[in-house]
């Protein structure tokens, strides 16, 4: 059987387009299948939409809280219109650099396994899936005699020209974006999610940031809807056993894009969650891997980069690695935005026990000083040797990413050079004086300072 290419890469999203041209510059041959060309635009239009409506929030943040305007706030209907005049990502680039671009439907074939996409067979070494996520039916009861909204149709639907009440449904960070940044332009919202406010992050900095929310106006409710009921203008919702009423239902319930695969027939298993994969991002196929928002886990670049490169350093090279997730930084665009490298102080202590330093510093931000009393602040996790194993941001001011490098490459915190007068420079400074204090010499000290007084006595 003839191998046509060393990788197949299926799905156009962002992480399949990523691992295409990382690809290519190692000098392999590639082929990207876009089997969903109308899907993709819908979720590129999607995302480039939530940017906009992000960078409006800001900007009314800001006037509100400078007291000035430039220029009337932008509306919902605003944004859609500049989500929509946005240009479509474009393959042809990809197809210059030398990736064989095939669209078409796409399915996996069994004996012997290729790829049938664009009436064409693709015969390859491994297989990578991309596909992304799509929106999948809540599990709510009531939910199917209810219209609703979800993070991808609501760009592509008409759009209320006046302050509506927003029932939002979901945990990913994109939905907690959205959530402040329509309650920024004057819209109304209700926020649904379990088991707490971004369960990922740090529950330090998830606190802060939930009071953060609710001194904006944002009704934040914890616990999973139970029923739900209404039209196209009004909805109820019951979650804890209480009524919460709207006028638009939106949900963000995601899963995994490949229903059309055919992945059953090569042995490739996934759930509502994601694509199971090991630590190597193989699928249960050997030739199979899986990257991206697809896995169940953020939808960030950062991300799908460090997946894409684990994957194809495992084709190219021998040995295996793994995914170093703690390493990858990562940004949730709220505001204030939430940074973190590494552990957070739960996964630290479950992992090296409560012998950690934990180092806290509230300082101020202009960019982002907080409408309620929340303040921002930078937090620090470290090793007894001082090894940084968590760093954890909220704010602009917290500069997450002069740690990163520092965590990356395991080296100590004390060895850092950091401004006394900065967050960061402060913590720097109480560690080494909880150094001092645990040191042998501190113990020592008040002994030989007495033998000494003893010694010089006349």
């Amino acid at each position: 059987m003839t191998i046509d290419y060393d990788l197949v890469i299926v799905g156009a999203s962002a992480a399949g387009r990523s691992m295409a041209q990382q690809a290519v510059q190692r000098g392999l041959r590639v082929a990207l299948v876009d089997g969903w060309p109308e899907v993709d635009r819908l979720q590129h239009m999607a995302q480039c939409s939530h940017n906009a409506l992000v960078q409006a929030a800001r900007l009314a943040q800001q006037q509100a809280q400078q007291g000035w305007a430039i220029a009337p706030l932008p509306t919902l209907r605003d944004v859609q219109t500049w989500g929509q005049q946005l240009p479509s990502s474009t393959l042809a680039s990809l197809a210059e650099m030398g990736v064989d671009v095939v669209s078409g439907p796409a399915e996996f074939r069994r004996r012997p396994v290729a790829m049938v996409a664009g009436g064409r067979i693709l015969r390859s070494r491994a297989y990578g899936i991309a596909t992304g996520t799509d929106d999948a039916v809540p599990q709510i009861p009531g939910i199917d005699a209810v219209p609703y909204t979800t993070v991808r149709s609501l760009w592509n639907q008409p759009l209320p020209s006046t302050p509506i009440h927003w029932l939002i449904v979901g945990h990913r960070p994109q939905t907690l974006e959205l959530a402040q940044a329509l309650n920024s332009l004057g819209q109304s919202v209700t926020l649904i999610t379990a088991p707490r406010l971004l369960p990922a992050e740090d529950p330090q900095i998830a606190a802060l940031i939930a009071a953060q929310l609710e001194a904006e106006g944002i009704q934040i409710v914890l616990g999973h809807p139970e029923q739900v009921d209404g039209h196209a203008q009004a909805c109820r919702l019951q979650v804890n056993g209480q009524i919460y009423k709207g006028d638009r239902l939106l949900v963000d319930t995601q899963q995994p894009q490949v229903r059309s695969l055919n992945l059953e027939a090569v042995g490739v298993q996934w759930t509502q969650n994601g694509i199971i994969t090991d630590a190597h991002l193989r699928t249960t196929h050997p030739q199979m891997y899986a990257i991206g928002d697809g896995l169940g886990g953020y939808a960030l670049p950062s991300i799908a980069e460090a997946e894409a490169d684990l994957v194809l350093h495992n084709l190219c090279h021998p040995g295996k690695r793994t995914v170093p997730y703690h390493q990858i930084p990562i940004t949730i665009q709220t505001s204030p935005a939430i940074t973190r490298i590494g552990l957070t102080e739960p996964q630290a202590r479950q992992r090296y026990g409560d012998d950690l330093w934990v180092g806290v510093n509230p300082f101020p931000s202009d960019a982002d000083r907080p409408l309620g009393p929340t303040t921002s602040l930078v937090k620090v996790i470290l090793k007894p040797d001082g090894q940084i194993i968590g760093v954890h941001g909220l704010g602009n001011g917290a500069d997450v990413a002069a740690l990163a490098i520092a965590l990356q490459h395991h080296h100590r915190f004390q060895h850092l050079a950091l401004a006394p007068s900065t967050a960061l420079g402060a913590i720097a400074q109480a560690w080494q004086q909880h150094r001092r204090e645990r040191s042998l010499w501190s113990r020592l000290q008040p002994t030989w300072l007495a033998l000494n007084r003893a010694w010089q006595r006349p």
